[in-house]
């Protein structure tokens, strides 16, 4: 179900990001079907001021996840087609860490923060195009960098269930607290 491989690094087993930082992660087609979730545990070292600061990027905002950077306060985001967008319930806290999950289940796109529900579209959208996967920012764009540390993301070609998200959330908050 988990596509790609396990992002690490030496700094503490995640992966610190400064402005123009960023992971190529090949190509995918995981978004050639409307079931997808992405997941990551991420920390913001300072307020995101750069044009959506993104985890995941597919293309050129074919999709994103990332941060809201005009919200105030800052709060999780998600693009796709270029449009589409869509926010999270809950404002974030520079220095914490969180544990995010996007679920498109085909009908809805679902938040989840720390294990629960935090948002939903109620719209899911096909993607029109499937290009490169970058982690952490966008050099398409030449901006969209996210500030912060990253781990233990991943792409599933499923819509994860509720107690899925719960379960993940649970097992890896030891090492993000």
């Amino acid at each position: 179900d988990i596509l790609g491989f396990p992002l690490t690094h030496t700094n503490n087993g995640w992966l610190n990001l400064s402005y123009g930082d960023y992971v190529d992660a090949g190509s995918s087609t995981v978004f050639d079907a409307r079931l997808y979730t992405i997941e990551t545990w991420f920390k913001m070292e300072n307020e995101q001021v750069d044009d959506y600061p993104s985890f995941y990027i597919n293309g050129n905002w074919n999709m994103t996840f990332g941060i809201n950077q005009n919200a105030n306060p800052q709060t999780l985001e998600s693009w796709i087609n270029n449009s589409n967008n869509e926010d999270n319930d809950t404002g974030l806290t520079v220095g914490t860490w969180y544990h995010a999950v996007l679920v498109d289940n085909g009908t809805n796109r679902i938040f989840y923060l720390n294990g629960e529900e935090d948002g939903d579209s109620g719209t899911s959208v096909a993607m029109t195009t499937h290009t490169k996967v970058y982690l952490g920012g966008n050099p398409v764009q030449g901006n969209s960098y996210f500030i912060g540390a990253l781990d233990e993301v991943k792409v599933y070609n499923r819509a994860l269930e509720p107690e899925e998200v719960t379960k993940n959330y649970n097992h890896g908050k030891s090492k993000h607290s």
